[in-house]
């Protein structure tokens, strides 16, 4: 793996509501911005599974969700 890259072999989201073309995109934002915020101390780790329940207020605006979920799993691995 080359230094400034996060590689996630896996995710799954469930959102209701949300299309498949809608959860491509927010899953592509979640990954890139877990790649800017995550520490370089943790680049290097490898981990076989990890499973995060990521609590999101009702009527959180969509924009917001890729933030919120980046946030609490990179708060996570901490």
């Amino acid at each position: 793996m080359q230094p400034d890259r996060v590689q996630i072999e896996q995710m799954q989201l469930n959102i209701p509501g949300l299309g498949q073309e809608a959860a491509n995109i927010l899953g592509r934002d979640v990954v890139r911005r877990i790649g800017q915020k995550l520490p370089s101390k943790l680049r290097d780790a490898r981990l076989s599974n990890l499973q995060i329940k990521v609590n999101i207020p009702p009527g959180t605006p969509r924009e917001l969700l890729a933030e919120i979920i980046s946030e609490q799993i990179c708060r996570s691995l901490q």
